[in-house]
């Protein structure tokens, strides 16, 4: 797909992952350690990398972490 439309894709997803969680999309992407946060972090790095087909930079990127932290989410859930 085209980047753009990646970004796009991201952005709609990041959005309804957090109106779902009732968390603000600041809040999420902050970098806050709070459990319910790193939890919907999780989730949305899933899905933004396996189901979008973003880069685990880009992923980290959108979700103010490391790509490590990114690349570690997703170890420690398979």
């Amino acid at each position: 797909l085209p980047s753009r439309e990646l970004t796009r894709r991201a952005g709609k997803v990041i959005e309804e992952i957090c109106r779902k969680a009732k968390l603000s999309r600041e809040v999420v992407l902050s970098g806050s350690r709070r459990r319910e946060v790193t939890k919907i972090r999780m989730q949305l790095a899933e899905v933004l990398v396996e189901g979008v087909g973003l880069s685990l930079a880009e992923c980290a990127r959108r979700l103010g972490v490391t790509t490590c932290g990114v690349a570690q989410k997703l170890r420690r859930r398979a």
